[in-house]
């Protein structure tokens, strides 16, 4: 029971990692912190495979960043690489 308990708390660490990575790595130009966004939290996956904490930071991303970036899929890449979004 202990290691499941272990294991959990890694995957918790990496999904909030996860989501940090997606936010702010970069705020040099001024142009994350321009776009209009909400703080609204409902994940969703990249096809970068990086969690972003809601619909509109992966736009912000995309328009800022990476004009080649997708949506994955509507839920966190941890959740949907594991499966558990099926549960």
């Amino acid at each position: 029971m202990a290691l499941v308990a272990k294991l959990y708390m890694v995957l918790m660490w990496m999904r909030t990692a996860d989501i940090m990575f997606g936010m702010e790595l970069y705020s040099d130009d001024g142009c994350l912190d321009a776009c209009a966004v909400t703080s609204d939290y409902n994940p969703v996956c990249g096809t970068d495979f990086v969690t972003y904490i809601n619909p509109t930071r992966l736009l912000c991303w995309k328009k800022c960043r990476d004009p080649d970036l997708g949506l994955a899929h509507f839920t966190g890449c941890i959740d949907w690489i594991l499966g558990n979004h099926l549960l």
